[in-house]
């Protein structure tokens, strides 16, 4: 009887680690396109990438980023850039470093952003004496 619990528990747990990393490799999946779009906006029109981008670049790279869910942009995206900028250096691509730099910048400051955001209409919902749930409609 105690042997069967076991197998049962040890089958029940070899389950849900592959369920586990069957959703952790659908989320990494997802925020590698999510990085792909970013980084093909920072594409020119013949899909070449010239270093240092144009103003034009940058913007368009910070529009895919501000496009992006605030649930997408979490340890994942930061994974996912930190891992292709890696893979860029060690190939001597300093290029792409440099665009994989600029993508992490335009994270933090979207996140940074965000926060703030929602940290003011925290802030102004105390002082107005709202409810919680009218500053995060905001």
């Amino acid at each position: 009887m105690e042997k069967e619990k076991l197998g049962a528990l040890a089958e029940n747990l070899v389950n849900t680690i592959q369920a586990v990393v069957s959703m952790t490799e659908d989320s990494l999946d997802e925020r590698a396109k999510e990085v792909e779009k970013v980084v093909k906006a920072a594409s020119e029109e013949d899909g070449e990438f010239l270093v240092p981008l144009s103003k034009e670049r940058v913007e368009a790279m910070r529009k895919e980023v501000e496009g992006l869910e605030e649930e997408s942009l979490n340890e994942a995206f930061l994974s996912t850039i930190d891992a292709w900028m890696n893979k860029a250096h060690q190939d001597g691509m300093d290029g792409m470093v440099q665009i994989m730099q600029t993508a992490l910048q335009i994270y933090a400051g979207t996140v940074i952003s965000r926060a703030r955001v929602r940290l003011q209409s925290n802030v102004a919902a105390a002082v107005s004496g709202e409810d919680q749930a009218a500053a995060d409609a905001l």
